[in-house]
C-alpha cells in the first residue's frame, strides 16, 4: 500500500509540473469513456446472468425494450402496487403500455418531459435533437402534462 500511494503521489507531481494536461485533452473523452467501459465490462463479466438478458445487442431495436418491460412486469411486479415515474416520455409508448399493463389502483404513474426536445446538449445528442412534434400522442402527452401540473399544484403549493 506504501508503494501504491508513493506511486501515484509521483505521478500527480510529475503530471502537474509537465502540464501534461496539454498532451492528454485531446484524447480526453477516449479515455475517460475506456475506462468507464472497463469498468462496465468488468461489472458485467462478474455479475450473474439472469433470466433476462438483452445485452449486447449491436443492432438496437426500440420494441426490443418492451421484452424487458413485460419481463420485469411478470417476474417482479406482476399486478403489485408501484409508482411509476419516467423521465423523457417523448411520445407516451412506454409510459402508455405501463399503465395499461398494471391494473392494480393503488399503482400512480408519473411521466415528465418538457416535449420541446433537449434543453442543452447532452453527450452525442445536440440541443433539441429529441423534439417530439405534434402528433398522434399529443392529447395523451398534454394529458400527463395537465395533471402532473394539476397534481403538483395541489400537493406542492408550498413547494
Amino acid at each position: 500500500m506504501d508503494f501504491k500511494l508513493f506511486l501515484i503521489r509521483k505521478i500527480k507531481a510529475l503530471f502537474f509540473r509537465f502540464k501534461l494536461h496539454v498532451l492528454i485533452k485531446p484524447f480526453e473523452g477516449v479515455l475517460i469513456n475506456a475506462a468507464y467501459l472497463s469498468k462496465l465490462s468488468r461489472w458485467i463479466d462478474k455479475t450473474p446472468k439472469g433470466n433476462f438478458n438483452d445485452f449486447y445487442n449491436k443492432k438496437v431495436n426500440y420494441t426490443d425494450r418492451f421484452k424487458l418491460h413485460e419481463f420485469v412486469f411478470k417476474e417482479e411486479i406482476q399486478n403489485q402496487t408501484i409508482d411509476y415515474f419516467e423521465f423523457g416520455v417523448a411520445s407516451g409508448i412506454a409510459f402508455k403500455w405501463w399503465v395499461e399493463k398494471n391494473n392494480n389502483p393503488g399503482s400512480k404513474f408519473f411521466g415528465f418531459d418538457v416535449f420541446t426536445g433537449l434543453p442543452e446538449d447532452f453527450g452525442v445528442m445536440k440541443k433539441n435533437n429529441i423534439m417530439i412534434l405534434p402528433d398522434k400522442h399529443q392529447i395523451f402527452k398534454m394529458t400527463v402534462l395537465l395533471l402532473l401540473k394539476v397534481y403538483f399544484k395541489i400537493h406542492f403549493h408550498d413547494f
